[in-house]
């Protein structure tokens, strides 16, 4: 194989049937040609082949997948209606395209013209989708400039056809749904080493049962912004609750005021937020400072050595209403339980440590935020096992 960069070549083609439809098996048909010889060429090697020429063939099987990351991640901007991040790209598309057409355009007797950034931003797009569907179906493909509509499609008949059309899909549908899951990493809406480490945490490591009832604790007189103590009702709903079944407090969005602290005595429960910033709970001055403003452990009545099992705090802040006091309890304190969950919180109480566990077992701590001056002091564990 040999480059020889001086050469001039002039196509003659007659022109006929639809553009679209012309257009697009032209480019099957040349982008299967170019991908069946170009794993020749790669299989030959670089030092045979020539550095330069090698690189090129490998960035042609790289460049049909980073030719749509401009436009996936447009799309996905427009769905979450970012338009901040849509005026952000299709900036970057004005400057940059207008450029690379300039260069093209550079010393041709043609003239450039506003019609081309349209056109150029379709063929590339759309030639890296026909690509990249090319790619698994490199047997398939048209001459629709012949004088006859002649066609190449995959050999044999009945299963053996099946199964390599099959596959050939199969290989497909599973590339490009990693492409869009990069996109939505490379977007933010997805972290894939921390939603997959989560997703196995909860389903395999420490599965929670669905619970059995819902409560709303605004139906219970836990009314929130309204600059009265709402520890009274809520610690009531709390010890009202039947001794069995899973339950479910799910705490109304806005301010919930705590002039008291809250003490939580029994298993089973989830106490769930609507999100860290739209449920707010405030601690206020209380009339003693307390071991903790939240408190997770057996009541003085059961025994010593029993613990409780399968609660779960997420979806809700815990602040200071005055957060330039000098002194601040530590927000949350975990005793003798098993089986508990702290996830999406934000704790801003200022108390160091932010979380103490004592005497715990199988603790999941899951994007918990906490804002304190000494973050390797944040948490405490006291004779705890598997806290993660």
């Amino acid at each position: 194989m040999i480059y020889v960069p001086d050469v001039m070549v002039s196509t003659i083609d007659s022109l006929s049937d639809s553009l679209w439809k012309r257009s697009y098996e032209n480019m099957r048909r040349w982008s299967g040609n170019m991908l069946r010889s170009g794993n020749r060429a790669l299989a030959i090697g670089p030092r045979r082949v020539g550095w330069f020429i090698w690189y090129c063939l490998l960035d042609q099987r790289i460049s049909m997948w980073t030719a749509l990351i401009t436009p996936g991640i447009l799309s996905i901007a427009l769905l979450e209606r970012n338009w901040q991040t849509v005026s952000i790209i299709c900036c970057w598309i004005l400057v940059s395209r207008p450029i690379y057409l300039f260069v093209m355009f550079w010393g041709r007797k043609s003239r450039l013209k506003l019609i081309h950034l349209p056109i150029m931003l379709i063929a590339q797009w759309g030639t890296s989708a026909v690509k990249i569907w090319t790619q698994m179906h490199q047997a398939q493909q048209k001459w629709t400039n012949r004088h006859s509509d002649k066609g190449l499609s995959a050999s044999g008949l009945g299963l053996k056809r099946w199964i390599k059309e099959g596959s050939a899909k199969l290989l497909l549908l599973c590339q490009v749904f990693s492409f869009v899951v990069f996109l939505f990493w490379q977007y933010g809406t997805l972290a894939v080493d921390r939603d997959l480490a989560g997703w196995w945490w909860t389903t395999q490591v420490m599965p929670q049962p669905a619970p059995t009832q819902v409560i709303q604790a605004i139906d219970r007189g836990v009314y929130p912004s309204d600059r009265r103590d709402d520890s009274e009702p809520l610690m009531a709903l709390i010890n009202s609750l039947p001794p069995t079944g899973t339950i479910q407090i799910n705490l109304p969005i806005g301010e919930i005021d705590l002039f008291a602290p809250l003490e939580i005595n029994r298993s089973n429960i989830f106490l769930k937020g609507k999100g860290t910033e739209a449920t707010i709970l405030q601690a206020h001055n209380f009339e003693r400072l307390p071991e903790a403003i939240l408190t997770v452990r057996p009541s003085p009545n059961q025994a010593s050595n029993e613990k409780l099992e399968n609660v779960q705090l997420s979806d809700f802040t815990i602040e200071l209403a005055e957060p330039d006091r000098e002194q601040a309890a530590t927000a949350i304190v975990l005793e003798n339980v098993s089986q508990a969950a702290l996830k999406n919180l934000r704790l801003t109480t200022g108390g160091i440590p932010a979380i103490i566990s004592t005497q715990t077992e199988d603790v999941t701590v899951e994007y918990v935020v906490i804002e304190a001056t000494f973050p390797e002091e944040a948490i405490s564990t006291n004779s705890g096992a598997n806290t993660n």
